[in-house]
């Protein structure tokens, strides 16, 4: 055996030694008679068996109720009630029987439960009634709560009496009228600040006033008493409210509902005015009104000139521009005003010879026997002198021309008739032809041709005209521009010349001629010499067929031919040109502006040198188209091309500054006009060749610088 399992063995040895001896029974030993002490004397197993120990008991305390437990004497003779826990227990409310005496809240005067009572619901009367042991608990407006004694009933909102009735004997609560204007309990007695007595409370409302509404609001025992404007005061009856500044139907609001009436809404009544209200208040709108058009039961309307106030409005014939009775006007006699004058609703009836007659408008005045400006003048202002002009008379446009018919331009303007192209000349008006014009056919005034200025009148000048078939220009006599300037004077800023000519070269006046000799002047203190000059002439415009060629026809204020393929099937000035877009267009023969040549004085140079300061030599051709003259003009805007460079006169290349392109065997450059060597730039030479002018042909011999 090892020497762990013989361990183990003496181990358990030794509890079972130990086992053996606790539970060993110790022998009794016998005392004697059983005494009451907590041994068993006479060793029978059974402990004082003959006291009646542990037994509840009641000991000799005020109370009768066993809340002892018996235990042993002293002198283990007998047994005693042991101390009781609670003791000498009193009688409390709450329904129960406390001290076991077998009445329940016995002796208890505030209790409801004493003498077989029942609890209840607390109340305040000094008694404790759901007998819970506290008198009238809880109870905020009770003097008794949680057991105070009752006292004298004061008036403060508590029951200090505890009869279960707060503030009984003051009448708290009623109602009251206190000291304000009228005498209406409108206020609550409430109780006075010491509690010993009451007063009135505030009311609401207070000083309550009489008004009208069939009432006794003030508690006086009167309706509506004291109102003046109160149909139910002094014992009236209500009634249908009418304009009178009186509340008919009494019910607190003077004449309410009546639209027009003033005394509506609080208002007063006032005079009487044309405004569809009663201002007076007396039952009647407007009355006593003569030019009123809502007297006497009227109403309002559109306003009209008649001198009445027909949207009563309280202004008559208001609004009305053409009226004399507008703005306090009165009528009077009509006359020609484009005015009712008589306010009688037409204006200026009667007139036989005012265009404002039957309710037409004004027009400009012009010259028909008629006041068309209705001013009251008939054809006042109108033609030379103020009065109308008659047959070439001066005129500065239609209506100043008894014709009605202004012709002419800015050099001279006069009254014409219409006319027939297609009658006798031999009868029309001498110095006059009869010239189909763009609206009607009129006399036209003839004036002379001339070549220069030397031709015409001492106060007439020769001026640049379009021919009457638009196929050329002419030059004629016409009166000058007024405040135009003379040949040299400057044009620029808009300033007119006499004549009319402003050359766009120099900004300087020029003036016609026809021969070298008629140029004697000088411009800018330089001689002039007469070239020719070239205009743009546009045929075709029209204001109608007649205007236009045989077959021709005006579309859009030009002049179209028939349908064509190419030029030659056109009139001369005309050409084959598209008239749509179409692929291929249509075509047909349009106008085509071409150049027409007249003289026209200029500063005359063979080169730059020659020329005012600012100015450059540019060719021209003689009137007599014999030979290139030079003359002087602004240099031309934008790019050019200096003297002596290039290329020129190609496509793309810029213009030439002296207007002349030179072409040799080498190439192309740029020249210009020269008398000598010295007119030319650099090295150049000053050589004769041959100048082509364009529509005038070419110039052999012109001087100009080469390379």
């Amino acid at each position: 055996m090892s020497r762990h399992t013989r361990l183990l063995l003496l181990l358990l040895l030794v509890s079972l030694f130990d086992l053996a001896c606790s539970n060993a029974i110790v022998p009794c030993e016998v005392r004697g008679a059983e005494e009451c002490n907590g041994i068993d004397d006479d060793c029978d197993g059974l402990t004082d068996e003959d006291f009646a120990v542990g037994k509840s008991c009641d000991g000799p305390d005020s109370d009768q109720c066993a809340n002892g437990t018996t235990v042993c004497s002293a002198d283990g003779r007998g047994t005693e009630c042991g101390p009781e826990e609670p003791a000498n227990i009193v009688e409390i409310c709450n329904n129960a029987d406390d001290d076991c005496d077998g009445e329940t809240d016995e002796g208890l005067t505030r209790c409801a439960c004493t003498n077989g009572g029942s609890p209840g619901t607390e109340r305040c009367n000094d008694i404790d009634d759901d007998c819970d042991g506290t008198v009238d608990e809880s109870l905020t407006l009770c003097g008794c709560r949680d057991g105070a004694p009752p006292v004298a009933e004061l008036c403060n909102g508590i029951d200090d009496d505890c009869n279960d009735i707060i503030d009984d004997g003051f009448a708290v609560g009623m109602a009251c009228d206190g000291p304000d204007g009228d005498q209406c309990a409108n206020g609550t007695i409430v109780c006075s600040a010491d509690g010993r007595g009451t007063e009135c409370g505030p009311e609401e409302p207070a000083d309550i006033v009489e008004s009208c509404n069939n009432a006794d609001d003030d508690c006086d025992g009167e309706i509506d008493n004291g109102l003046g404007n109160c149909a139910c005061s002094g014992g009236g009856s209500p009634g249908p409210e009418s304009c009178n500044n009186v509340d008919d139907d009494c019910n607190g609001a003077v004449d309410d509902g009546l639209s027009n009436c003033a005394c509506s809404g609080g208002g007063s009544p006032g005079p009487e005015s044309c405004n569809n209200v009663d201002d007076d208040c007396n039952g009647a709108v407007d009355d006593g009104l003569g030019n009123c058009a809502c007297s006497d039961g009227g109403s309002p309307g559109p306003e009209s000139c008649n001198n009445v106030d027909d949207d009563c409005n309280g202004a008559v014939d208001d609004g009305l521009s053409n009226c004399a009775c507008s703005d306090g006007g009165s009528p009077g006699p009509e006359s020609c005003n484009n005015i009712d004058d008589d306010c009688n609703e037409a204006v200026d009836d009667g007139l036989s010879n005012c265009q404002c007659t039957g309710g037409q408008n004004p027009q400009q005045e012009f010259c028909d026997g008629i006041d068309n400006d209705c001013d009251g003048q008939v054809d006042e202002d109108n033609g030379s002198g103020g009065g109308c002009a008659g047959f070439g008379e001066p005129c500065t446009s239609w209506v100043d021309c008894s014709s009605q018919i202004c012709a002419g331009d800015d050099f001279d303007r006069y009254c014409t008739t219409e006319c027939d192209p297609a009658s006798d000349p031999a009868g029309w008006p001498a110095g006059y032809r009869c010239l189909v014009g763009s609206n009607r056919d009129y006399y036209a005034r003839n004036y002379p041709p001339c070549g220069s200025d030397a031709d015409c009148a001492p106060d007439g000048v020769c001026t640049v005209q379009e021919a009457d078939d638009q196929m050329s220009l002419q030059h004629q006599c016409r009166p000058p521009l007024a405040g135009g300037g003379t040949p040299g004077a400057s044009c620029d800023g808009g300033n007119r010349c006499a004549n009319d000519m402003c050359s766009w070269f120099t900004g300087l006046c020029s003036e016609a001629c026809d021969d070298v000799a008629d140029c004697t002047g000088s411009y800018l203190g330089a001689p002039t010499s007469c070239v020719l000059s070239w205009e743009v002439v546009y045929p075709g415009d029209c204001g109608r067929d007649a205007q236009c060629p045989v077959n021709y026809s005006c579309v859009n204020a030009h002049c179209r031919g028939p349908a064509c393929s190419d030029d030659g099937e056109c009139l001369a000035g005309y050409s084959c040109q598209a008239i749509n877009s179409n692929d291929p267009p249509d075509k047909a023969c349009l106008p085509a502006p071409f150049f027409d040549y007249l003289g026209e004085c200029r500063i005359a140079c063979a080169g730059d040198p020659d020329c005012p300061s600012g100015l450059q030599c540019h060719p021209a051709v003689l009137v007599d188209s014999s030979a290139v003259q030079g003359f002087c003009r602004n240099p031309p805007s934008g790019q050019t091309t200096p003297t002596g460079a290039g290329p020129c006169g190609g496509a793309g290349d810029p213009p030439c500054s002296h207007g002349i392109c030179y072409s040799s065997g080498s190439g192309t450059y740029c020249t210009q006009l020269c008398g000598d060597a010295g007119d030319c730039p650099g090295v150049m030479n000053c050589t004769p060749g041959s100048l082509n002018m364009g529509d005038l042909g070419s110039f052999p011999g012109t001087l100009t610088c080469t390379n």
